[in-house]
């Protein structure tokens, strides 16, 4: 778990931690989700994109003008360049079918680090460091045994895991163009696509 600052409110903080190989994601939705986000890791790409989530869900807490019923689904929300508050729910946590193998993100604001450990520790899956957003969690080279690189393989085929399909997932997702990707990279186009939703 790692925690940081969300700019503009100093007595906020944004914890998160990462997972891979999770294979009790449906019920940590079930007991966890009104209290913390349990994140799809794919579609987060660094960060500092959860930080600025974080900066405008805790800066509409403040002003009375959140569009969901939690701070954890305003985050999540956040996250979105949709207006759509259930769609990007569904999307954007991790989904109750992906029972086997998911790749989770927890982020938890508002509540105490003691909690956020026990969650933590009620997860079954493989701890991983925030390094590996946007970057693939599930790389196919790198000094991986023939065993290891076609399990990671099919893995990747079940989930869509691999930076080349994240990145197309993305893509779709933001409605980010070619041209707009010559000119910036990813994730500054995600982070303006969630910036300007409101406006």
């Amino acid at each position: 778990m790692e925690t940081f600052a969300v700019d503009g409110f100093p007595d906020a903080k944004l914890m998160l931690a990462l997972f891979t190989n999770v294979k009790n994601a449906a019920d940590l939705k079930r007991k966890y989700l009104n209290r913390i986000a349990l994140l799809d890791a794919g579609l987060v790409l660094s960060v500092f994109q959860l930080r600025v989530a974080a900066a405008m869900a805790v800066e509409k807490e403040k002003a009375g003008k959140m569009k969901t019923r939690s701070l954890p689904s305003e985050m999540v929300w956040s996250l979105s360049g949709s207006k759509n508050i259930t769609g990007t729910l569904q999307t954007f946590c991790v989904q109750a079918s992906e029972v086997d193998d998911a790749d989770l993100l927890v982020a938890a604001i508002g509540i105490d680090e003691d909690d956020l450990r026990s969650v933590l520790a009620d997860i079954k899956g493989q701890p991983c460091g925030l390094e590996k957003l946007g970057v693939g969690l599930h790389p196919v080279d790198g000094g991986v045994g023939d065993g290891q690189q076609q399990q990671q393989q099919q893995q990747q085929q079940r989930q869509g895991g691999d930076a080349s399909k994240g990145r197309e997932r993305l893509k779709k997702l933001y409605k980010i163009t070619e041209e707009e990707l010559a000119v910036n990279n990813l994730e500054d186009c995600v982070v303006m696509r969630m910036a300007v939703k409101d406006h």
